[in-house]
């Protein structure tokens, strides 16, 4: 059975205050108790941002919120959550039209939501969709995932307007309520997205470029796709970009050294192709995410020799 590790601390620290004040130790009984208001104020933390059920923008946001966390700690649940919705179709489509919003670069946007929407409609099964979001909402809560920020009202609108308007047919008995939500979304959109650029583009060519980059993002490359997520969410500075980056090439050569020390003839050429290759590259901001895919395979390889 599952206890939250908060709770847990928190009993500990009560049965050792408790322990103290027999002992008449009143200063160490100040010190646990602080202790355990602390974990008692995280465990109402927890709890209020444990979300049981909910739509494919509240699972998504929860992903993303403890990606740092599990990408170091549990990568498999990484593996289930993006095979869960790579072999879902209602759970891809939704996938793509949310980063859709993401990309909107269009000054009507309610027409760049209604086109998005048709593109990802094929895909979508509405009397289904409910169940597929559900699976999402059971990883999390089977490998307890807890956000450290509470969703907000107006996430939570945005996720609840987005989950009827792509599990809804658009008819003539809810045409009011329908565009009512569509337009809450666009307003989301303007006030809150900005452009990754300013070139203007349509729809469908954003999805098809999103569909060509991470259509095979479940297998070595989803590690390439997860830090993609992590360096976008994380706006961290250009100097730590290219400190990562030298330190991810030094690993690969380094290991690439090692293994030359001890190899036949045959895979010494491999092995320095491997090097040159390696020794080629050069630290570039544009090109960071794909560049540093490229290293994060090459140690795969490197390191499964």
């Amino acid at each position: 059975m599952y206890i939250n590790p908060h709770l847990e601390k928190w009993n500990k620290y009560v049965i050792e205050m408790n322990k103290a004040l027999l002992q008449e130790n009143i200063d160490l009984a100040e010190s646990l108790h602080q202790n355990a208001i602390s974990e008692y104020e995280a465990y109402k933390n927890d709890l209020s941002n444990t979300y049981k059920n909910g739509n494919f923008g509240i699972a998504n946001y929860i992903f993303e919120n403890v990606l740092p966390q599990i990408f170091k700690t549990n990568k498999k649940v990484i593996n289930e959550f993006m095979t869960t919705i790579k072999e879902d179709k209602n759970l891809y489509s939704q996938f793509k039209f949310y980063e859709a919003l993401n990309k909107c670069t269009s000054d009507n946007v309610n027409e760049y939501l209604n086109e998005a929407i048709d593109l990802v409609s094929n895909g979508i099964d509405y009397k289904s969709i409910k169940k597929s979001n559900q699976k999402l909402m059971d990883i999390i809560n089977e490998n307890h995932l807890i956000p450290s920020e509470s969703i907000t009202k107006e996430q939570m609108d945005l996720f609840e307007n987005c989950d009827y308007i792509l599990s809804h047919k658009k008819g003539l008995l809810n045409l009011n309520e329908y565009n009512s939500k569509l337009n809450d979304v666009a307003s989301y959109v303007k006030a809150n997205i900005k452009p990754l650029n300013e070139t203007k583009t349509n729809v469908f060519n954003m999805i098809s470029e999103f569909d060509k980059k991470y259509g095979s993002m479940l297998n070595e490359e989803e590690k390439s796709f997860v830090k993609e997520i992590m360096d976008f969410k994380s706006g961290i500075n250009s100097s730590r970009k290219k400190k990562f980056f030298e330190s991810l090439k030094s690993e690969c050569l380094a290991g690439v050294y090692k293994l030359l020390e001890s190899c036949n003839e045959d895979e010494k050429n491999d092995l320095n192709q491997i090097k040159e290759e390696i020794q080629k590259q050069e630290f570039n901001e544009e090109n960071l995410v794909k560049d540093v895919a490229k290293l994060l395979e090459l140690r795969d390889i490197i390191l499964d020799k």
